[in-house]
């Protein structure tokens, strides 16, 4: 029985290597030391994995480079948060046998070329001024919220439910902390990616909480 478990999945290993199965595989053994697949990934999947890894990496990225100019306390603190939001996405990663695509950590240092332009822009836009610095932290974070609501929509595993679920958590957070210093500092914010009637939702949660006054 042993061997032919280790016959079948040699067999998928192989096909998957071959890019015949567009899935990720998590291997375990059962009482008995046989290899069983434990959970599996879409090629989606995958690609939603190393996108967020990234775009966490952006976010922190960003926040980090204003913070040296600005020293507002929200980038910092922020910052990392982002980090924290990273390995967790790494640790997920790690658990599929999902490549990482964050070869090289440092600042401004990306895989994915659509964030790597967006690095540049948005840390331009945010050294005009400290209220632009804020708008561009809670655009980042309105961004984040979509591509985790799209993600945590298009998959199927309980574990990157959980995972997306978890990181929204900290975006809706995040957002409510730049928009309060926004409106701190005399300004107003217009949503710039979600509607307003998210984003007002989303505040709305803050204000519950009594972080509003």
């Amino acid at each position: 029985m042993l061997k032919s478990n280790k016959r079948t999945v040699l067999g998928i290993a192989i096909a998957s290597c071959m890019g015949l199965l567009p899935v990720a595989f998590v291997y375990a053994q059962n009482a008995n030391n046989s290899v069983v697949i434990a959970q599996a990934l879409t090629n989606a999947d995958i690609e939603g994995l190393k996108f967020m890894r990234e775009e966490e990496k952006m976010a922190r990225d960003v926040y980090q480079t204003l913070d040296r100019q600005w020293n507002v306390r929200s980038f910092s603190n922020i910052a990392e948060a982002e980090q924290r939001h990273m390995n967790r996405v790494k640790m997920v990663m790690e658990s599929y046998g999902v490549v990482d695509p964050v070869v090289n950590d440092q600042v401004g240092v990306f895989t994915n070329p659509q964030l790597s332009a967006m690095y540049v822009q948005l840390v331009k836009r945010g050294q005009t001024s400290r209220q632009e610095a804020l708008k561009v932290g809670a655009l980042i974070e309105e961004t984040d919220i979509k591509d985790l609501r799209d993600r945590l929509n298009a998959t199927a595993d309980p574990q990157l439910k959980n995972l997306y679920n978890n990181l929204l958590q900290g975006s809706y957070n995040h957002l409510q902390a730049f928009v309060r210093q926004i409106e701190r500092q005399g300004g107003s914010y217009i949503p710039q990616v979600l509607s307003q009637q998210e984003v007002k939702a989303i505040l709305d949660r803050g204000q519950s909480r009594g972080w509003m006054r």
